[in-house]
């Protein structure tokens, strides 16, 4: 029996389907795999809109995607960090075995706030999360390597070569993962 596995999160994981498909690439070989991403999506808003694809695709292993929409000069790194784990712990009381959680990945142009101010809280954030989240609970922080010059002229979505590297990044992350 095959496994399903899901990428879910914000707008980049909606790109990264596109790519997919533009590509013909897939995860895994002899997994089902499914990709559902939302542009605009925060932690909040995927928890709030769309639980009900890990209930209707009962996935065995869930790679989260989010983060980057949380980022404001106002939000809490300790708040959006734990938030994210909270969703983690949430996807997996729906009985997924694996969830893993994606560094949230650096942006050209962040909304409202300078890239270094972004940097710093994005930077922070993946620190929490690498430090925070329950390794031993079926839940595991996985840090993406940089995307500095794959971006799109929007500064926040990634061009062919970072949809590759991305792709790339979640496929390895995948298969660190026991299927049970």
């Amino acid at each position: 029996m095959s496994e399903r596995v899901l990428v879910f999160g914000h707008s980049l994981v909606r790109d990264l389907n596109q790519w997919m498909k533009d590509t013909s690439s897939d995860f895994l070989s002899g997994h089902q795999s499914y990709i559902h991403g939302k542009g605009g999506r925060t932690t909040e808003l995927l928890k709030r809109m769309d639980m009900h694809v890990i209930r209707r695709f009962r996935p065995h292993v869930v790679f989260i995607q989010v983060g980057g929409n949380d980022i404001t000069p106002e939000a809490s790194v300790k708040d959006i960090a734990e938030n994210l784990i909270e969703l983690a712990v949430e996807i997996q009381q729906q009985g997924v075995s694996q969830v893993i959680i994606g560094s949230v990945i650096i942006r050209l142009r962040p909304r409202n706030m300078s890239v270094s101010q972004y940097d710093n809280k994005r930077t922070k954030i993946n620190k929490h999360l690498s430090e925070k989240t329950p390794q031993t609970a079926g839940i595991k922080f996985w840090s993406h390597k940089c995307f500095r010059h794959n971006h799109l002229r929007d500064g926040v979505h990634l061009n062919d070569k970072g949809n590759e590297a991305f792709f790339f990044s979640i496929r390895h992350a995948m298969n660190s993962v026991t299927y049970v």
